[in-house]
């Protein structure tokens, strides 16, 4: 960049020069980098048991289980008052067909961590929300969820298959990813542009939930999207 800076500019201006150089922040970059999975559930017992039991439920499809897990103040998004009741309203755990339970069973079985809340500690799940990396934009980036899955030339199951990753962190140019089976246009770590199936990408503002244990006992503090 000092190549193009005039010879003859003052010493002061080659300082404020240098000064801005340096104050402006490298532009963060996924190139190369992974988000490998992480499920820290095994460090609490209680809490495995419960996941493990709320999972099962979600894909009996148990409506009475699931609303037991749910916490009365339960947070279901970012604008509304929360609650059991709005959760129910917008679920619709009722209904066998809702959409609640391919999300709760994907949100399980993509592992999360442990943080510290107030005297305890709450489980955020997936993986992916609760380790993603802070210096990346979340609504820019999405990380792949599984091991040598294929990057295809254009969204077709017969296309070529132009690269393969393993829980790499990709940018996703148009935005967040279809549905499970749908397709999402990501640019690869060398740079090529090509389409994933859903089912291996995850953005880290897509759903997730936090359990939080009140009074001896696991229950769902928290199930939203977006940020």
């Amino acid at each position: 960049m000092l190549k193009s800076f005039p010879r003859m500019a003052s010493v002061a201006t080659l300082a404020l020069y240098l000064a801005a150089c340096l104050a402006t922040p490298p532009v963060a970059s996924a190139q190369g980098r992974k988000l490998m999975p992480v499920d820290e559930a095994s460090e609490d017992k209680t809490f495995l048991a419960f996941r493990d039991r709320l999972l099962e439920a979600a894909k009996r499809r148990d409506t009475k289980f699931v609303m037991s897990a749910v916490h009365p103040r339960i947070r279901n998004s970012f604008g509304d008052n929360g609650g059991a009741r709005e959760f129910r309203r917008k679920w619709k755990p009722e209904n066998p067909d809702s959409e609640l339970w391919e999300t709760l069973v994907e949100i399980l079985r993509l592992g999360g961590s442990f943080r510290e809340a107030g005297k305890g500690r709450d489980f955020w799940a997936p993986y992916v929300y609760s380790n993603f990396p802070e210096d990346l934009d979340a609504f820019e980036y999405m990380a792949v969820t599984g091991e040598n899955v294929n990057v295809r030339q254009r969204p077709d199951p017969a296309s070529a298959v132009i690269s393969t990753l393993s829980y790499d962190l990709v940018k996703a140019p148009d935005g967040l990813p279809h549905k499970a089976g749908g397709w999402t246009k990501i640019i690869t770590p060398g740079g090529e542009e090509g389409f994933v199936s859903g089912r291996f990408l995850r953005s880290p503002v897509d759903y997730r939930a936090a359990f939080t244990k009140v009074n001896g006992r696991w229950v769902m503090s928290a199930l939203v999207a977006g940020d």
